[in-house]
């Protein structure tokens, strides 16, 4: 897919969205679709655009979305979501022993 290809295709979605009056795109942090969205979020006051999604993120705003009160609120959980959904494993050797 060509950069205009998707930036009109997302165009397209968010205007699917006009009766919404916040709207959320979740995004992996950089690359042509974060940019992509981020120039519609300049023009469209209703995008919340937040980078760097994963899965605990994902689910949190799916599950969630319908009980909104406080929009920026709402969105900092989001991110909070997702940096509980972080963790660096380290195994150790006296751990592999005891398998």
């Amino acid at each position: 897919m060509q950069v205009d290809e998707l930036k009109a295709l997302m165009k397209q979605r968010v205007e699917e969205l006009s009766r919404c009056d916040r709207v959320i795109i979740l995004l992996i942090y950089k690359g042509i679709p974060f940019k992509t969205a981020l120039e519609l979020s300049y023009y469209d006051e209703r995008i919340c655009l937040i980078g760097g999604v994963n899965l605990p993120m994902l689910l949190e705003c799916v599950l969630t979305k319908d009980s909104v009160d406080d929009f920026d609120g709402y969105t900092d959980g989001l991110v909070a979501s997702g940096r509980h959904g972080l963790a660096k494993l380290i195994i150790t050797d006296d751990e592999m022993e005891e398998d």
